[in-house]
């Protein structure tokens, strides 16, 4: 696989914990950066995965409006929220939700997963 060369600006600090950790781990400093980014963008493309599915979307979209799920949500870490927060959580939301439902869709995501067929109900035999 014929590879491209990039060029990236990074700051000197984050360049030198790159030196560092390929001279630890005696690897060229590309060659460490690449497995760093194959490693980074599979974490970040399973989550993007998940968010984007429209079910997902729906269920948080859902949740995040109701002010007891994020009062409930913000006191787990001892935190509270003004009810201006929660209004721009909201208006957030409903945004995000706007524009990853119909991009999931065209992406081929599934709009829906299919439900359980409900059990029927046996019929009492009248003795």
């Amino acid at each position: 696989m014929r590879r491209s060369i990039v060029s990236i600006s990074i700051g000197p600090e984050l360049l030198q914990r790159v030196d560092d950790l390929a001279d630890a781990q005696g690897v060229p400093r590309s060659q460490l950066i690449v497995k760093l980014i194959s490693e980074g963008i599979e974490d970040d493309e399973m989550a993007v995965r998940a968010l984007m599915n429209p079910v997902v979307m729906q269920a948080m979209t859902t949740a995040f409006r109701d002010p007891m799920v994020l009062r409930g949500m913000a006191a787990a870490v001892g935190q509270e929220l003004s009810s201006e927060q929660l209004q721009l959580f909201h208006q957030a939301m409903s945004a995000a939700s706007d524009a990853v439902i119909p991009a999931a869709t065209a992406a081929g995501t599934p709009a829906s997963t299919p439900r359980p067929k409900k059990r029927e109900k046996r019929k009492r035999s009248k003795r």
